[in-house]
C-alpha cells in the first residue's frame, strides 16, 4: 500500500471514528452523520488516485524501443553484439549436440528467418545446452511440458536452430539469464508470449 493510501485509510478511521461519537451523543441524527463521511477529504482522495497511478506505471516494464535494448550491457558486452553471435546448428533439434554439453546460454527456433522461440540452458555442471537442447526436443516430461516445447516438437522438421554459446561457469548461467529476458525482448518470439497474448493475437485474426 502506498503512502497516500495509508494516508485515506487514516482520514476515513477518524471520519468514521467522529461519526460515531456523533450518533452516540446525539449530536447529529444518522442522515446529518453520513455528511460527515461523504466528503472524506477530498485531497487525500485524490492524492490516493494519482499515486494509484504511479503505482501502476512503477509495476510494470516500461517497454524499451529496439535501439534501447540493443544498447543494453551484460558482461561488458552490448546486447547488439551478443544478439550477432547467434551460430546455425546443422543437427538442428533432433541432433545428439555433444560440442555443447560444456557450454551454458541460449538457444533459438528460428522459422523462415523469423525467431519463434528462445530457450535458456544453464546447467554449467550437468551438460549445458546440449542438455538443454536433448529435453527440449524429446518426448513429454517435467522441464519440456511448456507451450514453446510442444510446438517445437510439432514443427520440428520445418525449424533452424541457432545458440548463443554465453560460457562454461556459474556466472556465465546468470548472464544467460538476463540475455535471455533481453533477446525474449528483442525478437519478441511468439511461443514466449503469455497465453493471453496468444488468445488475443488468435481471436483478431491476425
Amino acid at each position: 500500500m502506498g503512502k497516500a493510501h495509508v494516508e485515506l485509510a487514516s482520514v476515513m478511521v477518524a471520519q468514521c471514528t467522529r461519526a460515531s461519537e456523533h450518533l452516540i451523543r446525539g449530536k447529529h441524527s444518522v442522515l446529518g452523520c453520513l455528511s460527515v463521511l461523504l466528503p472524506i477529504a477530498p485531497a487525500a482522495r485524490n492524492r490516493a488516485r494519482s499515486g494509484l497511478k504511479r503505482e501502476e506505471v512503477g509495476g510494470h516494464m516500461v517497454k524499451k524501443s529496439r535501439a534501447e535494448l540493443m544498447a543494453e550491457e551484460i558482461n561488458g558486452r552490448l546486447v547488439q553484439d551478443w544478439d550477432a553471435d547467434w551460430r546455425q546448428v546443422p543437427a538442428g533439434f533432433a541432433g545428439p549436440h555433444p560440442d555443447l554439453k560444456r557450454y551454458v546460454g541460449l538457444a533459438r527456433a528460428v522459422r523462415e528467418g523469423e525467431t519463434m522461440y528462445i530457450l535458456r540452458a544453464i546447467e554449467h555442471d550437468g551438460g549445458g545446452l546440449a542438455k538443454g537442447l536433448r529435453r527440449i526436443s524429446g518426448p513429454n516430461q517435467t522441464g519440456n511440458a511448456g507451450y514453446g516445447a510442444q510446438k517445437i516438437r510439432e514443427h520440428m522438421s520445418e525449424l533452424t536452430l541457432e545458440v548463443l554459446c554465453v560460457g562454461t561457469t556459474a556466472v556465465a548461467a546468470r548472464h544467460a539469464e538476463r540475455l535471455k529476458t533481453l533477446m525474449i525482448k528483442l525478437h519478441d518470439p511468439e511461443w514466449n508470449r503469455p497465453a493471453t497474448a496468444r488468445l488475443k493475437k488468435l481471436r483478431s485474426g491476425c
